[in-house]
């Protein structure tokens, strides 16, 4: 997570804009084990993943207002999902590793893909890096605002595509890296897309003297072109940092950025075969976080774009109402 900065952006009244889409959206309270192992939603996931859910260990998350609005469902031979009982979606899921993060931990709040928090003296905490966010109050409003985001995104993403047999990806291995102590997602996601082109494409992406196992050195570099002295970074920080960085190495990157659409994740995974950027729960006042993609899954008409999250995970499938920017 982190605090957006540069490239002002135009708020939006979101409670005027989004007022009729809001009573379209089922509202219901988190499933319970019976209810949610007879979701259509949920089983017609896990068919096309050939997954069984552990429904007797289905654990309730709370959204930032006390509803238990999400019902976190470990798979029976490992993975999970979490579903969405409002939007009636699975927000994101993995067919790899349960959620240490949710499963670690008694009272879970999520904000959505990739957003797990928990509350400690009345401060609320960022679990996977341990980060206070702020206050219940603070955490309510950023809560609130980005699911107003999210709301938009809902009612214009409902376009179905025909669902793939098997998920799709690029290539050659994504390097995973998880180091952000202090909120440069964006220089840690970048670093895995330049790591890999400079495996897979050509070798002058990343100089021997900044290449390591885990990215540190890579990231740290890539922190003075992307987060600059105050952590944090939207799609025209990233992208511009992308492109200083290869042009200081003398390597001309095929790079880009653009509002999020299926097609271009779709187009990066089977037409050209090279990674891609996300920016989630972007909000010009609050919080983002980026995450390196590599593949898609498609079940149910959703497009799922499949991503190392930043924090340590791979292949992780997301739900693409959550994102907002592509960069590649």
């Amino acid at each position: 997570m982190k605090t957006v900065k540069k490239f002002p952006q135009i708020v939006v009244s979101l409670l005027t804009a989004f007022g009729v889409m809001v009573s379209t959206i089922p509202v219901m309270a988190a499933e319970s084990a019976d209810s949610l192992s007879a979701e259509p939603v949920v089983t017609n996931l896990l068919s096309s993943l050939g997954e069984s859910g552990n429904f007797s260990a289905v654990k309730t998350l709370k959204d930032a207002n006390d509803e238990n609005r999400y019902s976190y469902l470990p798979f029976s031979s490992g993975g999970y999902l979490i579903y969405d009982s409002k939007f009636n979606i699975v927000a994101e899921y993995s067919t790899s590793t349960s959620n240490s993060y949710i499963e670690s931990t008694d009272l879970v709040y999520y904000a959505g893909a990739l957003q797990y928090f928990t509350e400690n003296e009345n401060s609320f905490v960022e679990i996977p890096t341990g980060n206070i966010v702020g206050s219940k109050e603070y955490f309510t409003s950023y809560f609130n605002a980005i699911n107003s985001e999210v709301k938009r995104n809902y009612a214009k993403n409902r376009s179905s595509l025909p669902d793939t047999r098997a998920a799709h990806y690029i290539s050659g291995n994504v390097p995973n890296y998880k180091h952000n102590p202090d909120g440069i997602c964006g220089s840690t996601s970048a670093a895995m897309l330049l790591r890999w082109y400079d495996i897979y494409k050509n070798q002058k992406y990343v100089p021997s003297s900044l290449e390591s196992g885990d990215g540190v050195d890579l990231i740290e570099h890539l922190r003075g072109y992307i987060d600059g002295d105050v952590p944090g970074s939207v799609a025209g920080d990233v992208f511009t940092g992308i492109m200083s960085y290869c042009s200081s190495q003398g390597v001309s990157h095929p790079g880009g950025f653009d509002g999020y659409n299926d097609n271009y994740v779709i187009g990066r995974v089977d037409t050209y075969g090279t990674p891609f950027l996300l920016i989630i729960h972007n909000h010009p006042t609050y919080k983002n976080h980026w995450i390196t993609g590599y593949g898609y899954n498609i079940s149910g008409g959703t497009c799922y774009p499949i991503v190392n999250d930043g924090w340590g995970d791979t292949n992780v499938s997301i739900n693409p109402i959550y994102a907002s920017q592509i960069v590649w």
